[in-house]
């Protein structure tokens, strides 16, 4: 399908689609990990929008400040993949992988070496996405575990496989969540009276 690329700034997470379960609802409400994704890497994700619709999007962090629960002694210089959201009206139809492709492009931008996910063998979500789908994007496992093994995708590895990330990183950084339309208040025109004049404006 034809979509665009985007980059996503911290301020952009109010306005991005949520899941049934929404698992971006504890990372809108605890943003300090946006902050430092930005502080990091100028945004804190990348997304595709089709016309005016969103359609997938990616959030990282890096990995000393991945939000809520515990925070494993990170590897130096990695990201951690926090959320993976594809519309499930355009699943199956490459959305993923070039999310994945376009957060790849980001952090190698920043040299930063690798992106680190925690996944889900059974029950994926955006905060655990699917094992067997990171693995045909590259990830490997790091540590294993029966239900949610811990991932990384090696960035230098990702250059053969994903071709010209240098290019992609441009139209990334051209590409912005579009601002929502503003809103004009209506212009309200009081009655004059000959005796009283004008009544000022409330």
């Amino acid at each position: 399908m034809s979509a665009t690329e985007f980059a996503i700034a911290a301020s952009d997470l109010g306005r991005l689609p949520r899941c049934a379960c929404d698992c971006l609802g504890p990372l809108t409400a605890d943003p300090a990990w946006a902050a430092a994704a930005e502080h990091r890497w100028r945004h804190c994700g990348v997304g595709l929008r089709s016309g005016a619709n969103i359609v997938g999007y990616g959030l990282v962090a890096p990995a000393w400040h991945r939000p809520g629960g515990r925070r494993p002694k990170p590897r130096h210089g990695a990201a951690m993949l926090v959320c993976l959201w594809v519309d499930p009206e355009n699943r199956g139809r490459g959305i993923g992988h070039r999310v994945i492709e376009g957060l790849s492009a980001m952090l190698l931008a920043a040299e930063t070496q690798s992106l680190d996910a925690v996944s889900s063998r059974f029950r994926p979500t955006c905060g655990r996405p699917s094992t067997r789908f990171l693995q045909r994007t590259g990830f490997h496992v790091v540590a294993d575990h029966p239900t949610a093994p811990r991932m990384r995708l090696d960035l230098d590895a990702t250059v053969p496989a994903f071709g010209d990330l240098r290019e992609l990183w441009a139209r990334l950084t051209a590409g912005v969540l579009p601002e929502p339309p503003a809103v004009t208040a209506p212009v309200v025109v009081y009655p004059t009276s000959p005796l009283r004049g004008t009544p000022p404006a409330p």
